[in-house]
């Protein structure tokens, strides 16, 4: 299933990246089924595969526009609050590391 967190005004990111976006508020869209889910999706409201944000082994995201929010809920994408999204992916990291632990063993 495909989830989207609240939108975030773009400034506090601008600043802390050093660069300018054509938008002033997005959101990330990520997944609770992997990549391959997560780009269906993607293409259903519009977005390119190559945008997939992968810098985050635990937690392969878009980053999208409020239009495309809307549109994703429109496609069934679960809103969540921040404090939801939070807790689903602070148990989705601790996870993974805990994974990496038992790989290095």
């Amino acid at each position: 299933m495909a989830h989207v967190d609240e939108l975030q005004d773009t400034e506090l990111y601008s600043r802390e990246a050093g660069k300018k976006f054509n938008y002033k508020q997005f959101c990330h869209m990520f997944s609770d089924n992997g990549d391959d889910e997560l780009v269906a999706f993607a293409v259903k409201i519009g977005l390119k595969p190559k945008w997939i944000q992968t810098d985050k082994e635990w937690i392969h995201h878009f980053d999208i526009t409020a239009n495309k929010r809307r549109k994703a809920i429109i496609y069934g994408a679960t809103p969540l609050t921040t404090a939801e999204s939070r807790t689903m992916l602070r148990k989705r990291y601790r996870e993974h590391k805990k994974g990496e632990k038992h790989e290095r063993h």
